[in-house]
């Protein structure tokens, strides 16, 4: 009975080959044919301006709750800078005196009034 079962386990364990499938050769990084268009970037570029009435500390945080920077505005000032922040982040939560305000960074840039 056992030689029986495990005869079963045995055979039935065979690939089935198909007539109609094209068998996949591995391939190399070399053989891999990439559009010249193709972007490898993970990150992008955002540029900032931010101004404010009052000094105070602003946190840019992404939605998954990642500090993307710490700032400190002053009143009356622009604060203009450049962050590196990952390419799939398209929206970033600005936490500047004790309140949360939602802002887009789809075209890379951000510019933002805090009253």
């Amino acid at each position: 009975m056992l030689f029986a079962a495990l005869t079963f386990i045995i055979s039935s364990c065979k690939k089935e080959i198909r007539e109609n499938e094209v068998p996949v050769e591995t391939q190399t990084m070399a053989d891999l044919t990439i559009d010249d268009q193709f972007n490898w970037k993970t990150t992008k570029d955002v540029t900032l301006s931010l101004s404010c009435y009052l000094d105070n500390t602003v946190t840019i945080k992404s939605l998954e709750g990642d500090i993307l920077m710490k700032a400190f505005l002053k009143s009356g000032l622009k604060f203009d800078t450049k962050i590196t922040i990952p390419s799939y982040v398209n929206e970033v939560e600005l936490i500047y005196n004790n309140q949360s305000h939602l802002a887009s960074v789809a075209n890379n840039h951000l510019e933002y009034y805090f009253n």
